[in-house]
């Protein structure tokens, strides 16, 4: 123990020499090679101007002394200057800030010249092209259609709007109780794709829609109907109807309904003979006839007139007949002939 703890300061002083000795002597360590990506910064953009395509980040290569490498990992910040860059492709040189790096040797930048596409913003009015689907309901068609705003401006790249072949609104028409809708607009190109990329103001449209009834016409059978009898002497033989059918028109739904239609009660009190009557038909609402009246020819058997007693005259005789007398009553319905008054008188010749 009492060897180890003697001359103890000198023992230190030695081992901190060392230290030292081994710290100067790594720091002359030969150059190092450091790779790495940063992201590339754009400076300058030019007024009305935008970005379609870029390159995002640059590789370093860096040769030089450790410490100085893992200095400039932190400190490069490379970046581009567009500065009176106009529409159009474009290579811009990479630039990187590099200052007190004296211990480094050699930077590369990989890429060393940067490649950027650039724009122009800018804008038009276009008029909005309404555009329809699905089917209408039964018994309606479409009619006018109109747009507010019938114009709506497009903002984006000088490029994008060259591609728009169609402002366009959509709408479905199967409910025609909701008669305005309420609409994005949606930007086309020629091949009816949507151009991403573009805003329009406004961005949706009201699109009014008017519906109309769709009318048919249709033949339809037309039945009558009575009130009263005839005379209790007299008999009802037919009713006929001229004509006996009747063309309606109006919508397809209500003409389907309407597989008959009457006529107003035809009055048959008291009736003894034949005879014609005009009269009414009744029309289904929302439906029009072609004549709003039918004949009615009322065949009636009247009353037979009654049978009267007849005299009859005596049946005059046979011509070249005569005429037989009666036979005597008494003793002459048993006598002879000449008894009977058959002879001639007594003294009568024959």
């Amino acid at each position: 123990m009492k060897v180890i703890r003697a001359n103890w300061t000198e023992k230190l002083l030695a081992v901190v020499l060392a230290l030292f000795m081994w710290a100067a002597a790594r720091g002359r360590q030969g150059p190092i090679d450091g790779k790495w990506e940063a992201p590339l910064a754009v400076r300058n953009l030019p007024k009305g101007m935008v970005l379609v395509a870029r390159t995002t980040k640059v590789r370093f290569v860096v040769r030089g002394e450790p410490r100085e490498v893992r200095r400039l990992k932190e400190t490069l910040d490379p970046y581009v200057d567009l500065a009176g860059a106009g529409p159009g492709t474009h290579n811009f040189d990479v630039f990187y800030r590099l200052s007190g790096s004296v211990g480094v040797q050699h930077i590369d930048t990989i890429p060393p010249r940067a490649r950027f596409e650039l724009d122009r913003l800018t804008s038009r009015r276009l008029g909005v092209v309404v555009e329809v689907t699905g089917a209408a309901q039964e018994g309606y068609t479409l009619g006018a259609r109109t747009v507010t705003p019938s114009e709506v401006v497009v903002r984006g790249r000088e490029g994008l709007l060259a591609r728009i072949a169609e402002v366009l609104a959509t709408v479905d028409i199967g409910d025609p109780a909701s008669p305005i809708r309420d609409t994005p607009v949606r930007l086309l190109d020629a091949s009816r794709r949507e151009i991403a990329g573009l805003s329009s103001e406004p961005p949706r449209v009201r699109v009014a829609l008017q519906f109309q009834e769709q009318e048919a016409s249709a033949d339809v059978p037309v039945r009558h109907t009575t009130s009263g009898h005839v005379a209790a002497d007299a008999n009802l033989v037919a009713i006929r109807l001229n004509p006996q059918s009747v063309s309606l028109t109006g919508r397809v739904d209500l003409l389907r309904e309407a597989r008959e239609i009457q006529t107003e009660a035809i009055d048959l009190s008291g009736l003894r003979q034949s005879t014609d009557r005009r009269v009414r038909l009744i029309i289904p609402a929302g439906l029009r006839a072609a004549t709003p009246t039918t004949v009615a020819t009322i065949i009636v058997e009247p009353p037979k007139p009654e049978k009267q007693p007849v005299d009859r005259e005596p049946e005059p005789a046979a011509k070249g007949k005569a005429k037989v007398p009666p036979k005597p009553t008494g003793k002459a319905e048993t006598g002879d002939a000449d008894d009977a008054g058959l002879h001639p008188p007594t003294g009568a010749k024959g």
